[in-house]
């Protein structure tokens, strides 16, 4: 059964991180991203709200994004859109849309067309 978690704890970053496992990132860019991709070292984090999301299938993660909000490139450019980042896992199309709806739904409900 597929699970969509949307992170809020240590642990939760954990499988978040593992879910890319199948992505082929070297050690050195897994670092990088551990060190910079979340706050307080994140750049974008101070620009806007941004969530992490993973999928878990039978308690393994599968498959990760990171959505978020850059309120000051929507002042700039009287925009009121988002992104998202680091979509990857496994080789899961359930996974990989129910990902993607987490990220769409959360974008709506911080306003975002």
């Amino acid at each position: 059964m597929l699970e969509i978690i949307e992170c809020k704890t240590r642990a939760d970053m954990r499988a978040f991180f593992r879910a890319a496992k199948e992505a082929g990132y070297t050690r050195e860019e897994e670092k990088y991203l551990r060190e910079y991709a979340v706050p307080p070292l994140s750049l974008l984090s101070k620009n806007g709200p941004q969530a992490y999301f993973v999928a878990k299938r039978e308690g393994k993660p599968v498959f990760r994004a990171l959505t978020g909000v850059d309120l000051v490139f929507n002042r700039e450019k009287g925009e009121m859109t988002g992104y998202f980042s680091l979509f990857d896992g496994e080789s899961d199309e359930e996974a990989a849309q129910a990902i993607l709806d987490a990220v769409l739904n959360k974008q709506s409900a911080w306003g975002m067309e």
